[in-house]
């Protein structure tokens, strides 16, 4: 009915810093460290090997369509006690918005649901002020976006501190439908360093000769070598 349509629409329009009209059901995620940002241009970087190389990806290269289950955003930082209120604030919102609408008792789960999917990717497309230095972003897939299961063998698991996690395992490739046409590893990296402790000659033309291996000849121009003087502790 129009009247559930319309409690949907506000419970999802409710305000939040995590934005997406996408947002449904969350499972996996790709998260990107953002160093850059000029105009409409957002850059990230993910580390390769968390002490020696980075590659930074530029995230306007990411082209996605209306049916991707896919959703990429900054994640937004706040204290505990915001984020509490926020939760309190949208759960208070819900509870006015369905005493007035009148939704039939059979449809009051079409509300709960909508709810509860606000409250998750909430959840995962915030944190504590305290890792504010981040600059986070993250690539999330939604599962029950895929119908036909196009992304679902990327859905994978990680090892983490705190024991097995979901992850999505994003092979940057073309996918009918759900990206451009034209989607290559080559076309979003912006640029790969090479850190202090591996910038060597013979490290540079190691890499360049892993990238011929991999055909990934595009790579080559985008590999950099830093020249952060590299100095060892002990």
């Amino acid at each position: 009915s129009s009247r559930v349509a319309s409690a949907r629409t506000a419970a999802l329009g409710m305000e939040a810093p995590a934005p997406s009209r996408q947002a449904r059901r969350s499972a996996g995620r790709l998260t990107f460290i953002q160093r850059h940002h000029r105009a409409r241009r957002a850059r990230a970087h993910a580390s390769i090997r968390r002490s020696s190389s980075y590659a930074y990806f530029d995230t306007t290269q990411l082209d996605v369509t209306e049916e991707t289950p896919l959703i990429i955003a900054q994640v937004s930082y706040d204290t505990r006690e915001a984020r509490l209120a926020w939760l309190k604030k949208t759960i208070g919102m819900f509870g006015e918005l369905l005493s007035s609408a009148d939704i039939p008792d059979e449809k009051l789960y079409l509300a709960a649901y909508t709810l509860f999917e606000r409250i998750k990717i909430f959840a995962l497309f915030t944190k504590h002020r305290g890792f504010i230095e981040e600059d986070e972003w993250r690539l999330v897939y939604l599962p029950d976006r895929d119908p036909q299961k196009k992304m679902h063998a990327m859905f994978h698991y990680f090892l983490s501190p705190r024991g097995v996690e979901p992850k999505l395992k994003f092979k940057v490739q073309p996918m009918p439908g759900m990206t451009s046409e034209d989607l290559s590893l080559e076309k979003i990296t912006d640029r790969i360093i090479l850190g202090p402790s591996i910038s060597s000659p013979l490290a540079h033309a190691s890499v360049l000769r892993m990238f011929e291996l991999l055909n990934r000849s595009g790579l080559k121009d985008k590999l950099r070598v830093s020249t952060i003087p590299f100095r060892a502790i002990g």
